[in-house]
């Protein structure tokens, strides 16, 4: 937990490459999906506004602060625990607990004191014989500020690798290691790069150090102290050029000046690097080359790699739209117990789909969106499934084209009354209107057809 905060405090790469997933992950917009499409209309907008405020700490924190949150919270530190509470008049709020926050005050085993005597904890989880999670033990700053908090009031949002795991897993744990080996290179590469920006000019001569018979070199009179001379504490010894332009050299002695070429880092110990990155990136689920362009993407390699983004980003709305769904399941039934809103006809108040508010990434937009187009004409997908990949919902997206072409109806039909003399059909009108048919092929000449004959 420590390693992973620090990971994504101080290393760029892993900051960057996380607020991009939660930039491209969220918002997630909440749809009801029962019957009851009035009650749905107004639940959904009542969510909608509580959604500004449904955090305890107030502003600047909303769903999307919450939801990028929380998906921080269990990629850096493995898991975080959202709180189900109220406020003093019963307005329902929600509160996030990190990490380190749950966990238990001494030994793991059976709890010996406190609400949930004679129950297992694990590390901040109480369980029952068979394993199911009760309730969670929040740490305070002493133990006498400690809680113990159900679990239907609280749960923990994290994604489970093994069947027995109780705890979230930082997915930043396989990454320290090769981070800290980028460490220790660049501070080595650092090192070498700082001696080689010292080095101007390379001197090759016969001695192998400083003429001391060259006129130029600033000697000291014979008999002055050594703390006087032209000297360095590490008995470095300086030589000036003649006025700073000319140094002469006797031929074919192998003497002479060369400019120190500093040409660190190589591009062999770069692509090292890149490698180890790349590496440490993947183990969180986003694309190196997407990130930081390490390679020049393209054509196939190109498609594969947004897939595998859109990918990640599926699965990161996927964890958040479960733990959102608790939430609105909550604050629906405290609604309604605050009578601000109805109860549904049907007494449905659990039927909510969620899906990502914003577009996928594409690498093609108008190519993609043709072979989605024929996909869906072929009935491989659905409204839903084609509506969703673009931000949109298929129900409002049906209302919207329905209140359209009512619109558009309405007033070719006034069109055609107005104009009755020109006795133009309904499709003509329409092409007028909007252009949805092909156009017709040319027509060829009656003299071209009568020669053809």
């Amino acid at each position: 937990m420590i390693s992973g905060r620090f990971l994504f405090v101080n290393v760029p790469i892993v900051r960057g490459c996380l607020l991009e997933q939660a930039n491209y992950s969220f918002p997630i917009i909440t749809q009801y999906a029962g019957k009851d499409a009035d009650w749905g209309k107004l639940a959904e907008e009542w969510l909608y506004e509580w959604k500004k405020i449904n955090n305890v700490r107030g502003g600047p924190y909303d769903q999307h602060t919450n939801s990028r949150i929380r998906m921080l919270g269990y990629k850096v530190d493995g898991d975080i625990g959202t709180i189900l509470t109220n406020s003093d008049n019963g307005f329902p709020l929600v509160q996030y607990v990190r990490a380190h926050r749950i966990g238990s005050r001494g030994p793991d085993g059976e709890i010996k004191k406190g609400p949930y005597k004679g129950y297992l904890q694990f590390n901040g989880i109480i369980r029952n014989a068979n394993g199911l999670t009760v309730g969670y033990h929040v740490l305070g700053d002493s133990e006498d500020e400690d809680q113990w908090i159900s679990a239907n009031d609280m749960f923990l949002t994290f994604r489970p690798d093994f069947a027995d795991e109780v705890r979230g897993v930082s997915h930043l744990v396989a990454s320290i290691t090769s981070y800290e080996d980028v460490a220790r290179l660049r501070e080595y590469e650092m090192r070498a790069q700082q001696i080689g920006a010292s080095i101007g000019l390379i001197e090759k001569n016969e001695n192998g150090g400083p003429d001391t018979n060259s006129p130029s070199i600033n000697v000291p009179p014979e008999g002055t102290p050594v703390a006087n001379t032209n000297g360095t504490a590490t008995g470095l010894v300086t030589q000036t050029l003649e006025q700073g332009l000319i140094k002469y050299f006797r031929s074919n002695t192998g003497s002479g000046l060369e400019a120190f070429r500093n040409d660190r880092p190589s591009a062999d110990a770069q692509a090292f690097e890149d490698k180890i990155v790349a590496g440490a990136l993947y183990g969180t689920e986003w694309d190196p080359n997407f990130a930081l362009s390490i390679k020049e993407p393209g054509g196939a390699l190109s498609r594969v790699m947004i897939q595998k983004i859109n990918r990640c980003i599926q699965n990161n709305v996927f964890v958040e739209a479960r733990a959102q769904r608790r939430e609105d399941w909550y604050a629906i039934c405290k609604a309604i117990k605050l009578k601000q809103l109805p109860m549904p006809k049907d007494g449905d108040t659990y039927s909510w789909e969620y899906h990502l508010g914003i577009p996928e990434i594409t690498a093609d937009s108008g190519n993609d969106r043709s072979a989605d187009r024929e996909e869906f004409k072929l009935g491989g997908t659905t409204l839903r499934d084609w509506q969703m990949k673009y931000g949109k919902w298929w129900r409002e997206t049906r209302g919207q084209r329905e209140v359209e072409n009512r619109d558009l109806l309405e007033r070719v039909t006034k069109f055609k009354k107005d104009f009755a003399d020109l006795n133009l059909s309904t499709q003509e009108i329409l092409d007028l209107f909007e252009k949805r048919n092909a156009n017709s092929p040319p027509t060829a000449p009656e003299e071209f057809n009568q020669q053809q004959q």
